[in-house]
C-alpha cells in the first residue's frame, strides 16, 4: 500500500507501545522509552541534514548510528533485564551488550546495502548511496580517495534532482559502489563490525552461565555473518 501506509502503521504501533508502557511499566521504564524515541529522532534528523555531505568523519557516522540503532538495542536489553528482575550488574552488562550488537548490526546492514541483492535485503541495492546517505563503507573509502570518489559522490546530487534517470543513474551508482569496494570501504566496515561483535562477546562472557548466554553468543555470531 506504499510508504505512507507503512509510516502510519508504525505510528500506530508506537502509540500502542506507549499505551502498554503507561499501563504496566514503572516510571523509570517509561522515562527511558521516551528518551529513546527522542534520541532516535535526533539520529534520523542528523542523517537527513547530512545527505550528500562528503566531508564526513567516522566519528560522525558512529554517533549517528548510535542514535539510530544502538540505543534501541541497548534499551531493549536493559529493560528486558530490569523487568525480569535481574541483578543491577547483569542489567548493566545487558545494556552494554545491546549497544555493541546494535552498532555491529547497523554496520553490517550498511555493508549489505552494497553487497546483497535487493531481494535479500528487501530494498534496492545501494539505496542509501542513491539517497545521499553516506555510510561507513563510503566514509572509509574516502580516506584513501584521490578525489575521484568525492567528485562522483558530489555528482550524485544531480541524479537525486532528476538530472540522471533510469539506466544512467543505475550505472553511475554501480560504478561508485565498485570504487568504494576497491578503496577498501567494504572490508574496512566489516572490520569495524567485527570489532563491535568482539566487544559484545566479551559482555556476553560476563553474564551468568547457562542456555541464555549460549543463545546470545549464537545470535552475535549470526548477526555478523548474516546476508540479509
Amino acid at each position: 500500500l506504499g510508504p505512507r501506509t507503512a509510516v502510519l502503521a508504525g505510528d500506530t504501533l508506537f502509540a500502542a507501545c506507549f499505551s502498554l508502557v503507561a499501563d504496566h511499566a514503572d516510571a523509570a521504564t517509561a522515562g527511558s522509552l521516551a528518551r529513546l524515541v527522542g534520541r532516535m529522532c535526533d539520529g534520523e534528523i542528523a542523517e537527513t541534514t547530512e545527505r550528500f555531505l562528503v566531508s564526513q568523519s567516522v566519528r560522525r557516522y558512529l554517533r549517528r548510528t548510535a542514535a539510530k540503532t544502538a540505543v534501541l538495542f541497548s534499551l531493549a536489553f536493559l529493560l528486558g533485564g530490569r523487568e525480569s528482575g535481574s541483578p543491577p550488574a547483569v542489567v548493566e552488562t545487558l545494556r552494554r551488550l545491546g549497544w555493541c550488537l546494535g552498532m555491529a548490526f547497523q554496520i553490517v546492514d550498511d555493508v549489505l546495502d552494497f553487497e546483497s541483492s535487493g531481494a535479500d535485503v528487501g530494498k534496492p541495492v545501494a539505496h542509501d548511496l542513491a539517497q545521499g546517505v553516506f555510510t561507513l563503507p563510503v566514509v572509509l573509502a574516502l580516506r584513501s580517495d584521490d578525489g575521484t570518489l568525492a567528485r562522483a559522490l558530489e555528482a550524485r546530487r544531480y541524479a537525486a534532482r532528476g538530472a540522471w534517470r533510469g539506466w544512467r543513474a543505475r550505472r553511475e551508482t554501480g560504478r561508485i559502489g565498485a570504487l568504494i569496494r576497491r578503496l577498501g570501504g567494504i572490508d574496512g566496515a566489516r572490520a569495524w563490525a567485527r570489532r563491535y561483535t568482539e566487544r559484545a562477546r566479551r559482555e556476553i562472557a560476563r553474564l551468568p552461565a547457562g542456555e541464555s548466554r549460549e543463545v546470545l553468543a549464537s545470535i552475535a555470531d549470526r548477526l555478523l555473518a548474516r546476508a540479509y
